[in-house]
């Protein structure tokens, strides 16, 4: 029994061309935005202190 295969519908080649656009041009249009502005730093008050087996410690009082 011959098999004969059918064209793809309109929607499904639209589909894939659409898909071949954006996985090519997404990410070149990523790679080439500049980086994000720096932004304020935050001070946080902390003590820093090393135990006898070696264990540096940062403790922070949050109140």
């Amino acid at each position: 029994m011959p098999t004969s295969k059918s064209p793809p519908r309109r929607g499904t080649a639209l589909a894939l061309a659409l898909a071949a656009v954006l996985g090519t041009a997404a990410p070149l249009v990523l790679a080439k935005s500049p980086p994000p502005p720096a932004t304020a730093t935050v001070d946080i008050p902390f003590e820093e202190f090393t135990l006898p087996n070696g264990l540096r410690v940062a403790v922070h009082t949050d109140r």
